[in-house]
């Protein structure tokens, strides 16, 4: 953890420099030491407690506690879909803030709401849970039965993709995975039952639409929903494109820097003239990083990220994989694995059996 905990405090004072230099301090990242410290402990407590329920926690199990995690949060976004009472008990208990409720206002008929997260935010966690069901399938363990991951796999997908079509990436990169692993195997017997799953849970999302294709033709709002999770996936097959509305309006979000000093150290500016505007009205990943704290304190980010994963990961594939992962949703808008990954590395503090 040392080499991490150096990465951040690099990062840190890149992103200091910016501030001090361009004499203002734009809220999330200028704080972001007290931000750390908090997941931390969080983080700490959490995988202390579960330590002494399961009398001994380990890689695996946090990472399938993390992914079951994930298919409660959807199930709670399926009901309160099906259910406006449940979605108005949710809401009143959880307040939005001006920005979750307009965007939720803006899409109430082409996706499902979800709580405690943003909806780009809600796809990559979603990505990085199907790149774990994958990576984690390979193993044997207990806690898991084989024949519900290709379940959970089409589960995280489909309903993931209602929510958010940014978990179409997860899926890519989990075949990537998958196609990397089948490589070097040479016909293992245990990868050649590892892709009969992906295939199979292939099988069931396919008979279950078709078994459910006319309760969704009658449903205008489901249908609605369905059309704008896998928009790309049938414009593919209608005319040979895999686009969709947002993506065609994504790249006029590029807006790179000006002057060397911006792309240098940034303008320290994260938001916009509003709480629902971003700085130079783009919400591309890289161009937010870049003009927040520039080049450097960019560059800085990514290795913080990196050696993280370092941290949780041995095996040079998986560490590497879910980089790519990280790597992929700039291009889209800012992500962080320090949320989702910093309980695994506490969990090294415990005396931990497996380090896959």
């Amino acid at each position: 953890m040392n080499s991490f905990w150096k990465s951040l405090w690099l990062f840190y004072f890149t992103v200091l420099c910016s501030s001090i230099l361009n004499g203002r301090f734009d809220g999330f990242y200028s704080s972001y030491p007290i931000t750390i410290l908090l997941i931390t402990t969080a983080s700490f407590c959490l995988i202390y407690l579960l330590n002494k329920i399961w009398k001994g926690v380990d890689l695996r199990r946090y990472f399938w506690l993390l992914v079951l995690t994930c298919v409660g949060h959807q199930l709670l976004s399926i009901a309160m879909f099906f259910f406006p009472v449940v979605n108005d008990v949710v809401f009143s208990i959880i307040q939005q803030s001006a920005l979750e409720e307009r965007a939720n206002e803006l899409t109430i008929l082409n996706r499902f709401h979800t709580v405690g997260i943003a909806y780009f935010g809600a796809g990559a966690l979603y990505s990085y849970c199907i790149l774990l069901t994958v990576i984690l399938s390979q193993h044997n363990y207990k806690f898991i039965k084989r024949w519900v991951i290709p379940i959970i796999l089409v589960f995280l997908f489909a309903v993931g993709s209602a929510v958010s079509r940014t978990t179409m990436m997860g899926l890519i990169v989990a075949l990537m995975y998958l196609g990397s692993v089948i490589w070097q195997s040479k016909g293992s017997q245990r990868i050649i039952k590892l892709v009969k799953y992906v295939f199979g849970g292939a099988f069931v999302f396919l008979l279950t639409f078709i078994l459910f294709n006319k309760y969704i033709a009658d449903n205008f709002l489901l249908e609605s929903v369905i059309e704008h999770a896998f928009e790309g996936i049938c414009n593919l097959f209608n005319d040979g494109k895999f686009t969709t509305s947002s993506s065609e309006k994504m790249f006029d979000a590029y807006i790179w820097p000006d002057n060397l000093l911006t792309w240098l150290i940034g303008d320290a500016k994260l938001k916009g003239i509003d709480e629902f505007s971003y700085y130079m009205f783009t919400d591309i990943g890289w161009c937010r990083l870049i003009f927040d704290f520039g080049l450097i304190g960019t560059i800085a980010f990514i290795f913080m990220q990196w050696k993280l994963l370092k941290v949780v990961f041995v095996q040079k594939i998986n560490y590497l994989i879910v980089f790519v992962l990280f790597l992929s949703f700039q291009f889209k808008g800012i992500s962080e694995l320090i949320v989702y990954f910093m309980p695994a590395a506490m969990v090294w503090l415990f005396k931990e059996p497996y380090k896959k």
